[in-house]
């Protein structure tokens, strides 16, 4: 080295990699009360390598009968990061749960479970009037909470399925309303950049044609492209065909698009 020159930091190290396909995917659905969320969130078990558990934040588990899927309940921020972190480690009996499914639903609830606990331990301290005061120092904790939550939910080894009810977004004027997952609004924008898929699903009653004759039957269907007046979105790449919805959606549906795409409509 050259006397009185300055010694050069070493060059950082940078990895660069080729897009690939990802194993594991995250999804997002939303729709109304008895679309059938739970539904879709359970349909998956058969056809994958692991089993499917539900991290339920909601009493409800209707829908569920007859489905082969295990059930744990998260009433609080702790408890589901115990979960998450469990399903990280993988060790018996979350082993079983490998290249499986994750459901939490929902994370409406979640987020409300855990903004009423972030007030009861501000009210033990002192900060608010009253328990059921939700400073905005709160929405903001556990706003970002989730986000970490869903962020260390990608580095888990198996497809999770997040569900949230729907609700609509209103503009500052007033005029423009979407549809979209029933969290608070800047959370409810990043939870949908976060995932591969957001569905909007609801049922519909339709025209359908069995053996030579038309019935009206009452048909979930998946939106998967945004249409007027509701988010949705498919991170699938370049070349793979993305239909505007599926009807009667499975798990296994929504995950053969990564693969070579469904028709439309399917």
């Amino acid at each position: 080295m050259t006397v009185g020159a300055v010694a050069q930091p070493p060059p950082p190290k940078i990895t660069i990699t080729k897009p690939s396909d990802r194993k594991y995917r995250s999804l997002l659905v939303y729709g109304p009360t008895g679309a059938g969320k739970s539904w879709f969130g359970a349909s998956g078990e058969a056809k994958l390598g692991g089993r499917t558990l539900f991290a339920m934040t909601e009493d409800a588990e209707t829908g569920l009968e007859g489905f082969d899927v295990d059930i744990t309940h998260a009433r609080s921020a702790e408890q589901m990061w115990a979960i998450l972190r469990a399903l990280r480690a993988g060790q018996p009996p979350f082993d079983a749960y490998r290249d499986g499914v994750l459901v939490v639903d929902s994370l409406t609830q979640a987020q409300k479970f855990f903004l009423a606990e972030d007030a009861e331990a501000a009210f033990k301290k002192g900060n608010t009037n009253t328990p059921l005061s939700i400073p905005l120092d709160a929405y903001k904790r556990v706003s970002e909470n989730i986000r970490r939550m869903l962020w260390y939910a990608r580095t888990l080894p198996m497809h999770v399925v997040y569900i949230c009810l729907d609700r609509e977004f209103v503009t500052e004027d007033g005029v423009l309303r979407m549809t979209g997952p029933d969290l608070t609004p800047q959370l409810s924008g990043d939870v949908r950049a976060y995932c591969d898929v957001v569905g909007y699903l609801r049922a519909e009653v339709r025209d359908v044609r069995e053996g030579g004759s038309q019935e009206k039957k009452l048909v979930r269907l998946l939106y998967l492209e945004p249409g007027k007046g509701f988010y949705a979105r498919v991170r699938a790449g370049r070349g793979v065909s993305v239909p505007p919805f599926i009807a009667n959606p499975t798990l296994g549906k929504v995950l053969s698009i990564f693969q070579k795409g469904v028709k439309e409509g399917e």
